[in-house]
Formats: structure tokens, C-alpha cells, sequence
């Protein structure tokens, strides 16, 4: 089912289609919306689905281990529908410079809609 498009896919605006209707988006991008979604959204955000999110966006700034970036990012990768579980989702997480507190992080993994090998990165950077 489709869903709503967002520019710049997390906190952006609705965005368009070329007649001004509000575009939806479905297939393998809306599998890459729900994943960011997932793990941008605050844990016990949504109050009858407790464990959905690990609130990343919360956690910049903070001295949080890459370690535990790893750990929370790869749990939710496996409650979401939209990434396919075998071959499992590869996560890395990288600090540069070391102890800097600024964290990139690169997720592959291959879509259940499409079986299209799929890959996300993102900053997590320092306040």
C-alpha cells in the first residue's frame, strides 16, 4: 500500500507530484522510508508498539559507544518488514576522527518487495 513521500526523506515536507497533488511513494522507497523512519523515531515513541524505533536523532551529541549505534541499529533492522532477513542486514559503524563522537553509519541489505540489494547511509554527527 502507498504511502505519503517525503522530500528528503526524514523530516522533510509532503512532497509534490508536477500537478500539485500530494505524492505517495511504494515499493523498494517506501521500504527505505519506513527503515529511516524506524530508526529515527524515539524508542516508546508509539504507545502500542513500545520497541519500535531506537532514536538516533536522540542520541547525537551524546558519547554513545559505536558499539551500542551497531547493536540498536541492527535489532531494528530485523523487526522491519521491509528488509528481507537472508541474507542478514550488514551494519557498520565507523568514527571519524576517533572519540570524536561522530558517527557514520552504512546499512545494506536487500528489499522483500523487490529482492533488490538496497543501501542506506547516514551521519550521526556531534553537537
Amino acid at each position: 500500500m502507498p504511502d505519503l513521500m517525503l522530500q528528503g526523506r526524514w523530516g522533510g515536507d509532503l512532497a509534490l507530484t508536477a500537478t500539485g497533488d500530494i505524492a505517495t511513494v511504494d515499493g523498494t522507497e517506501l521500504g527505505v522510508e519506513r527503515v529511516i523512519r524506524r530508526l529515527f523515531t524515539p524508542q516508546t515513541s508509539y504507545l502500542w508498539q513500545p520497541e519500535y524505533g531506537c532514536g538516533l536523532l536522540g542520541r547525537i551529541g551524546s558519547p554513545t559507544p559505536a558499539r551500542t549505534i551497531l547493536g540498536l541499529v541492527r535489532s531494528q533492522m530485523f523487526w522491519e518488514q521491509a528488509v528481507a532477513q537472508n541474507p542478514a542486514p550488514q551494519v557498520t559503524v565507523d568514527e571519524t576522527p576517533r572519540g570524536s563522537g561522530k558517527q557514520s553509519v552504512t546499512i545494506k541489505y536487500q528489499d522483500t518487495s523487490s529482492g533488490a540489494p538496497m543501501r542506506l547511509s547516514f551521519d550521526t554527527p556531534n553537537r
